[in-house]
């Protein structure tokens, strides 16, 4: 992991959420004595859930839970009336109010099971949801969508959609970079959205209210957020809003893939057996008119359920891509380590990070780049260490696109973490 990504997730950890907490169903919910800030209400025909906050503001309108199985998708639609089990918990930030829906499986479609608490003294709760292999056979499940919602006022803050805002975390430090966005701001208007990965925050500054969501895990997949809009260029609105745990094929078709041949860009998905569970990742959701306090408890709660052992202060210092890319050289390399030192080590700033470039080529990371290296990496990061600064190195996993055939071989035990399927 590069040292920007820990400073990020560190100064997250920091940010922590408080959300109103959420209702469930097709009316607004109104939170009882007790309940807590947010209500959640589910709909007893459909299992359909909404959430809104204590004064009846509700953020999300019948809203639907999925599953992609053998290429196929699975809806509530496609189950017959659900059970709804009402009761208590504990959870990370306290006690909490549960439901839990279970759209009972066949012989011939897997069960599909979601559960929602929300805090009883904070505006935040959680979502899961769970694929029970009731057929037969194996399944293959390529993706499980926690957050469905769709149509005018499924999601709102308040006010006018149109002064919304998004920030959303990306899959990596450039792609795309990440920055606050008007509601249309968007770079492809042909399939306008707002995609982020990990988490995405939603903040309207008319109301000054922000909907805020993130993954709590990553055990298996990545968490891709779709705010989709609809309208006119001149004048968007938003049409639907996604949250699914999903493999990386996605992202990689418009990166390391988008020339590669169709035979290689295969969507990863993962095996269950008969009478076995899948969970997609547990995501964090949070309504308030504190987006600082949300971004502040998410950090917190990742802190504390991964037990972190980064902790203050926030790891600060020089990164090279952002400056050189991959032409940084050993002399370069030596006179900014020699400024940091000076006059920003003083303030904090002692990690000295050098990204791509020393290495003769991507993935040849025991070779020093004879040009820009000639004396190998070793020397200089002697030389750092002895400035004071705390030396350290990126690497890069091979673009396996001739590879990507073996994906068929090689067992995938994780959608995230497939050698043949990562890239960049």
């Amino acid at each position: 992991m590069h040292i920007r990504h820990i400073a990020k997730l560190v100064k997250l950890a920091r940010a922590v959420i408080v959300i109103p907490l959420v209702s469930f169903g097709t009316v607004p919910a109104q939170a009882t004595p007790g309940q807590g800030p947010l209500a959640a209400s589910i709909n007893p025909d459909n299992g359909w859930y909404s959430l809104a906050a204590k004064d009846g503001q509700t953020f999300l309108r019948n809203t639907a839970v999925g599953v992609k199985v053998d290429g196929r998708w699975i809806h509530p639609d496609d189950y017959s009336r659900p059970t709804i089990i009402r009761g208590t918990s504990t959870g990370e930030l306290g006690n909490c109010q549960t439901w839990e829906v279970t759209y009972a499986g066949t012989q011939s479609l897997p069960s599909l099971i979601y559960k929602i608490r929300t805090y009883t003294k904070l505006p935040a709760g959680d979502i899961e949801v769970i694929v029970r292999n009731s057929t037969t056979k194996n399944i293959s499940v390529q993706d499980i969508r926690s957050v469905d919602v769709k149509g005018s006022a499924a999601l709102s803050l308040g006010a006018r959609e149109t002064d919304d805002r998004i920030l959303s975390d990306s899959v990596s430090e450039n792609r795309p970079v990440v920055m606050i966005h008007d509601l249309a701001d968007v770079k492809d208007q042909s399939h306008p959205m707002h995609r982020g990965v990990g988490s995405q925050l939603i903040y309207n500054p008319q109301s000054g209210r922000s909907l805020f969501f993130g993954a709590l895990t990553s055990d298996k997949f990545l968490t891709i957020l779709r705010l989709r809009l609809g309208g006119s260029t001149a004048d968007r609105n938003i049409a639907a809003y996604e949250v699914d745990s999903a493999g990386t094929t996605e992202l990689t078709k418009e990166d390391s893939l988008q020339e590669a041949p169709q035979e290689d860009q295969i969507e990863l998905s993962l095996s269950v057996p008969p009478d076995k569970d899948l969970r997609a990742e547990r995501l964090f959701f949070s309504f308030s008119n504190d987006y600082h306090e949300q971004l502040t408890t998410y950090g917190l709660l990742i802190k504390h359920i991964h037990h972190a052992r980064v902790l203050n202060p926030t790891p600060m210092g020089w990164w090279s891509w952002t400056a050189y890319g991959p032409n940084l050289s050993a002399n370069n390399a030596v006179i900014n380590a020699q400024w940091e030192s000076r006059y920003l080590k003083p303030l904090g700033y002692d990690f000295f990070h050098i990204d791509e470039g020393y290495s003769i080529a991507r993935g040849d990371y025991l070779r020093p780049n004879p040009v820009l290296f000639p004396n190998g990496l070793g020397g200089v990061e002697k030389k750092v260490a002895a400035l004071g600064l705390l030396p350290a190195c990126g690497r890069r996993h091979l673009r396996f696109r001739k590879l990507l055939r073996f994906t068929r071989i090689i067992p995938i035990g994780s959608c995230t973490t497939s050698r043949a399927s990562r890239s960049g």
